[in-house]
């Protein structure tokens, strides 16, 4: 049956609120492809555009929207909104005159009125403080100008030609270190900012400038230096106290940056970015309810924060809800969220995790399908960090839902076999497991990158938080799987760059490992009697990027790390499930037969483990 524009729009527009970017996007084009002036579709191809980070292609489409109905409101807001978002301040300003000239009003333009006025302020900020009555001020507005447009070469060009008539303006310093920085050139930015600083020492935006540029350069003890020399000078200077914390985070010392958060808040209630880097600080620290009630405080001052609701999202996922109390963020996905964060990446392999959790295998393919739609648009945005790590969920998680087998025995109530790991625990989510004569379900709890090492470690992090959560909120003598110690064993991290780094050698730094991985639990365990069962680690498969004595470093390690696992689990009367045996092929590489990836093994090794348990 063909739909006429109306319903295919009300398609689209229903695709569109569910986060179904690609159905939304081929409704919203068959439209256009009809009617290339048609209002409704432009916007709502613009909107698509916008959440999916690609706000200079979205102009084009509110021009159209706006050039055929100047009565709609929204079209004119959208249009703002993406100018702003751009750095586009005079641009915007223009067309919200335009707005209001065509009689446009409401809250939603004094909102944006207000955004538009702190955009500005905020991009020049620390460009442009009084510096008691410096002679460049007025004729530096064209410079100031160019660089909040994101014309740098521009703004650099005007600014060197104007240094040449006022050498020693401490503002036109401040901008060349500002352009130069934002030009990824920190040695130069770092000059300038000195430059500024020899004429007045007490300039606080210059000296936070320099602190911001030496943390870009990683050298963040003397970072640190200059920021506290700026608050010696300016005690309310709340950013300083922001962006010292994220210092002192990168350095370890979780417990002085939640302190300086603490001031930083102190002076501004109000600030959720300090709130949102606090969480962070007492995540690191395993101080899981703390963290939570943080990121909620962050979420209730900054809405729309992604970076926020993909903290709480992965919290949600890895504690299964046991510690977040409150509404999780699924019940915020289709009226509440901004659709710009419903197309972030991370957030639809966030929602997928959350789907394959809970069993839901079509929500798990949709949430896969979008991820692959905004990825390709939104790929070189992600950090490497998150990159690899959505990337991994999204190819791991499309091969263990292409034949699944999660069919329940309704006849019988099934008891509940807990599975606790980092990915690994969901190569048999969900699966049936026949055990001394009972059928069980396997039931996923994952902690995100968990390594056997965090849980040797004697202090708390969020890794042990996490797991010990997930292990004491199970029922008294359940039966436990575990799965942790591939990533330690991995090429690129874990035991290889450890040994490097801390001048160890690996068999020593294995051993330590293993033993204080084995002992964590057996403390842990000593109130809740489960019966555990350890997986030790599968062949490795051979990467054909990394060189022959790489990758023959990696199985001496996989062999050495089940060696001592095997032999240490007696003395706690744990037992070993070894998926080694079956895997092994050729020279101690994987025999490829139960891999789904590089690293995962898929259910099809579940019939070799229920083999070795009965």
């Amino acid at each position: 049956m063909e739909l006429t524009l109306d319903q295919a729009l009300q398609k689209g527009i229903e695709a569109h609120k569910a986060g179904n970017v690609r159905e939304a996007d081929q409704y919203y084009t068959a439209i256009l492809k009809a009617n290339p002036k048609h209002p409704d579709a432009n916007h709502n191809m613009g909107v698509l555009a916008v959440g999916l980070g690609k706000v200079e292609a979205a102009l084009p489409f509110f021009k159209t929207a706006l050039e055929t109905n100047k009565s709609v409101a929204q079209y004119w807001l959208s249009y703002i909104d993406a100018l702003i978002k751009l750095g586009r301040f005079k641009d915007a300003k223009n067309i919200l005159d335009q707005a209001k000239s065509n009689g446009a009003k409401g809250d939603g333009f004094d909102q944006l009125e207000k955004n538009l006025k702190e955009a500005a302020i905020n991009k020049t900020k620390n460009v442009t403080a009084n510096t008691g009555g410096d002679p460049t001020k007025d004729k530096l507005q064209p410079v100031i100008d160019l660089y909040t447009e994101g014309k740098l070469q521009n703004a650099l060009d005007k600014a060197l030609k104007l240094l040449t008539e006022f050498p020693k303006s401490t503002i036109l310093y401040n901008i060349i270190g500002a352009v130069y920085q934002s030009l990824d050139e920190h040695d130069k930015a770092i000059n300038a900012y000195n430059n500024a600083l020899s004429i007045n020492p007490k300039y606080t935006d210059a000296l936070y400038n320099l602190a911001n540029a030496l943390q870009d350069q990683e050298n963040l003890e003397e970072a640190i230096k200059v920021y506290k020399k700026t608050l010696s000078i300016d005690p309310y200077y709340t950013k300083a106290y922001n962006n010292m914390g994220i210092v002192l985070i990168e350095q370890g010392k979780l417990k002085q940056a939640v302190a300086v958060y603490n001031k930083a808040l102190i002076i501004n209630p109000d600030y959720g970015e300090a709130y949102y880097n606090m969480a962070n600080a007492l995540e690191y620290q395993g101080k899981i309810k703390k963290a939570i009630a943080s990121y909620k405080k962050a979420l209730a001052l900054i809405p729309n924060s992604a970076e926020t609701v993909e903290r709480f999202l992965s919290l949600e996922n890895q504690l299964n809800c046991n510690e977040i109390n409150a509404k999780p963020i699924s019940v915020y996905t289709d009226k509440e969220l901004d659709i710009s964060i419903r197309n972030r990446p991370k957030y639809q392999i966030g929602k997928a995790l959350s789907a394959f959790l809970n069993a839901n295998l079509p929500l798990t393919r949709e949430h896969i399908n979008n991820f692959n739609h905004c990825y390709k648009a939104m790929k070189m945005e992600l950090k490497d960090k998150d990159r690899r790590f959505c990337t991994a969920y999204c190819e791991f998680l499309t091969e263990l839902i292409k034949k699944p087998n999660f069919q329940r025995n309704n006849d019988t109530p099934l008891k509940s076999l807990f599975h606790l790991g980092e990915s690994h625990c969901l190569s048999y989510a969900h699966h049936l497991i026949n055990f001394e004569g009972l059928k069980y379900q396997i039931v996923p709890r994952i902690t995100f990158g968990a390594k056997a090492f965090h849980f040797s470690q004697a202090n708390c992090n969020q890794y042990k938080a996490i797991t010990k959560a997930n292990f004491d909120t199970i029922p008294n003598r359940s039966t436990v799987f575990l799965s942790f110690g591939e990533i330690d064993c991995r090429s690129d991290e874990g035991f290889i760059s450890a040994a490097y780094k801390i001048n160890k050698p690996i068999r020593e730094l294995i051993f330590d490992t293993v033993t204080g991985y084995l002992k964590w639990f057996f403390e842990q365990n000593k109130r809740k009697k489960h019966k555990l069962f350890f997986y030790n680690l599968p062949a490795p498969v051979y990467d054909q990027r990394l060189d022959r004595p790489t990758n023959a470093q990696v199985a001496s390690i996989v062999k050495l790390f089940n060696n001592f696992l095997s032999r240490h689990s007696v003395d706690y009367n744990f037992k070993i499930i070894d998926v080694f045996q079956f895997t092994v092929g050729e020279n101690s590489f994987s025999n490829q037969e139960f891999h789904v990836d590089k690293h995962h093994l898929g259910p099809k090794a579940l019939k070799e483990v229920e083999r070795q348990l009965n």
